[in-house]
């Protein structure tokens, strides 16, 4: 990631040394379903310049109870459009006026450059996910 001695330096590299952050909040409750769903609102898109571009991110659900449910809820992130990374944020309350704020890091790479989404999805029960959800993504591109 270095720079050689004699060599010309770029904006455009210059700009790619600067970890970019992207970040998104729940618009709206993500209410009980049984299969993984997009939480409204939590995706970020953008751009990067070079292949192999290495993101981290950190997802937040917010988990509010409406019934007794000893199920697992849970959620997590899947990468421009593929199936969900097996990597959970998980919930599951004894009573029904719990409530839980529970997170998960990733950390991955972006085989290709250009526009890339990063969405959050979740799977609920008997409860659903709240507006207090949100997910934090920074993008470290390679020089």
């Amino acid at each position: 990631m270095g720079f050689l001695a004699g060599e010309d330096i770029t904006a455009a590299r210059l700009n790619r040394l600067q970890p970019k952050q992207y970040w998104a909040q729940a618009s709206a409750l993500l209410e009980t379903n049984q299969t993984a769903q997009d939480i409204p609102g939590v995706t970020v898109t953008f751009n990067t310049e070079m292949p192999n571009a290495v993101y981290t991110a950190c997802l937040v659900a917010d988990f509010d109870w409406n019934a007794v449910d000893t199920t697992l809820s849970s959620a997590r992130i899947k990468v421009d459009g593929g199936f969900p990374i097996n990597l959970f944020a998980v919930g599951q309350m004894q009573v029904a006026s719990d409530r839980g704020t529970n997170a998960q890091n990733y950390r991955g790479v972006l085989g290709s450059a250009g526009s890339h989404t990063i969405t959050a999805v979740g799977t609920t029960v008997t409860n659903r996910i709240n507006v207090y959800s949100s997910l934090l993504v920074v993008v470290y591109e390679v020089v």
